[in-house]
């Protein structure tokens, strides 16, 4: 799946197609838990890395 991302999306590599995965996952547990696994934070961070806005954390 993340191979078919790569290849979908432009300018997806494979650390913005794993995170799209990840988000994806999250987006399933709300759905069947009615909350996020993850706190605001690092769901924040991971929003980021998928729509390929941050690169590396510590540059913010």
């Amino acid at each position: 799946m993340i191979r078919e991302l790569m290849q979908f999306l432009p300018d997806c590599d494979e650390h913005r197609a794993r995170s799209l995965m990840e988000l994806a996952i999250e987006l399933i547990h709300v759905k069947v838990h009615g909350r996020f696994e993850r706190n605001l934070l690092d769901l924040s961070e991971l929003i980021m890395r998928a729509d390929n806005r941050l690169r590396e954390v510590s540059n913010n």
